[in-house]
C-alpha cells in the first residue's frame, strides 16, 4: 500500500501542468501514487503530462491515469480518483498549482506521528506578476472547533492542503453528491468534523496560482447563474449535515452557520444580476438569516444593504448602488 495517493484533476492547463507535474515527481516521498484525472481536456494537458513523465523513469509506476469518457466536472474528476486511490492518505492537487518538494513528506510524517486522520498546512496565494502572500491557518483539534473555523473561513477549505486518512475520505466524503463551487467546503467539514485527530504543520508548502483564468473570477452571467446553482446547492449540504448532528453541537455551529450563509447570500448579491426573479428568489434564501443578523460578525454597511435588499421598498434604490459596487471589484 503507497503511503500517499496524490489526486489531480485535469482539464485544459496546458500553460500550468508542466509545473505542477515536476513538483509532484520530485517529491522526497518515495512511497507515492499519482492519480491524474483528465476530464476531456481540449488542449495539450495530456501530452505534456506524458512528456514530463517519461523524464521521471523512476516514477511510472507510480502513475495512474484515467480519462473520463465526457467532460463531468472537477468533484466527478476528485470521485474518481478517490475510488481509485490505494494509499494509506489521500490528498488533493490542482493542476495549474505547484508544491514544494517536501510537502507530503512533512504531512505524511507529521499525521503518522500524531496518529492523526489529517494533517494540514499553510498556503502560498500566488498572483498574476507572482507575489506570494503567506496564508496562515488556526490551529485545530477538535471536530465542532474546526467546523467553527471553517466556517468562518479561519481555516482555508482547500483540499489542497490536507492530507487525509482514506477510510475517512471513504466514510465522509461522496463527491458525486457535491457539484463544484464551495465542494471543497462541504467536504472540508464532513472529513474535520468525523476526524478523531488533525494536526496543523504552519508552514507553507502549497502554491495556489491566482491567474485570470481561476473560476471564482469569471463574470460571464450565464456562468455565474450556474456557479450560484452549485454554491446554493453545496450550502444546502452544509445545512444537512449540520442539522443531522447531535443537538449540543448544532447549537454551539448555530451562529457561525448563519454568518457563512450571510456570505453566501452576499457573494450571490454581488455575482446576480437582480432581475424580479433573481432577487424573489435571493430573498427567499435561508430567511432565517434575518433573526441572527445582529450577533454575525460582518460589517454594520453590510446588515443594512441586507435589510435594505429584502424590504420591497428600498431594493430599487439600492439597486443601482449595488452595480456600481460589483464595478469596482
Amino acid at each position: 500500500m503507497p503511503k500517499v495517493s496524490v489526486c489531480v484533476p485535469v482539464y485544459n492547463v496546458e500553460k500550468y501542468i508542466e509545473k505542477c507535474v515536476r513538483s509532484l515527481f520530485e517529491q522526497t516521498l518515495e512511497d507515492i501514487e499519482y492519480i491524474f484525472v483528465d476530464d476531456c481536456s481540449q488542449d495539450q494537458s495530456l501530452n505534456i503530462l506524458h512528456r514530463v513523465l517519461t523524464e521521471y523513469p523512476q516514477r511510472q509506476n507510480s502513475v495512474k491515469i484515467v480519462r473520463h469518457k465526457c467532460n463531468l466536472n472537477v468533484s466527478a474528476a476528485h470521485q474518481t480518483a478517490i475510488n481509485i486511490a490505494s494509499g494509506e492518505y489521500v490528498i488533493m492537487c490542482d493542476s495549474d498549482d505547484w508544491v514544494e518538494p517536501d510537502m507530503y513528506e512533512t504531512l505524511y510524517r507529521a499525521a503518522v506521528s500524531n496518529h492523526a486522520d489529517i494533517a494540514y498546512c499553510d498556503l502560498m496565494f500566488v498572483v498574476d506578476n507572482n507575489v506570494e502572500q503567506h496564508v496562515n491557518q488556526f490551529d485545530t483539534s477538535e471536530g465542532v472547533e474546526a467546523v467553527q473555523k471553517l466556517l468562518q473561513t479561519n481555516v482555508n477549505t482547500s483540499l489542497c492542503i490536507k492530507l487525509v486518512r482514506r477510510s475517512l475520505y471513504q466514510k465522509a466524503v461522496s463527491f458525486s453528491d457535491i457539484r463544484p463551487m464551495y465542494d471543497d467546503t462541504v467536504a472540508s467539514i464532513n472529513l474535520f468534523y468525523l476526524a478523531k485527530s488533525i494536526i496543523h504543520v504552519p508552514e507553507a508548502y502549497y502554491h495556489y496560482i491566482v491567474h485570470q483564468e481561476s473560476v471564482c473570477r469569471t463574470m460571464d452571467s450565464s456562468i455565474m447563474l450556474r456557479r450560484a446553482d452549485d454554491i446554493i446547492h453545496n450550502s444546502e449540504k452544509i445545512i444537512q449535515f449540520i442539522a443531522n448532528m447531535p443537538s449540543d453541537d448544532r447549537t454551539r455551529l448555530t451562529s457561525d452557520l448563519y454568518g457563512f450563509l450571510f456570505k453566501v447570500k452576499w457573494t450571490l448579491l454581488s455575482w446576480w444580476t437582480m432581475d424580479k426573479n433573481n432577487l424573489s428568489r435571493w430573498r427567499n434564501l435561508w430567511p432565517e438569516i434575518m433573526a441572527s443578523l445582529s450577533n454575525i460578525q460582518i460589517p454594520r454597511w453590510k446588515k443594512i444593504v441586507y435589510r435594505g435588499m429584502i424590504s420591497r421598498w428600498t431594493a430599487p434604490v439600492l439597486q443601482p448602488l449595488l452595480s456600481v459596487y460589483k464595478k469596482t471589484r
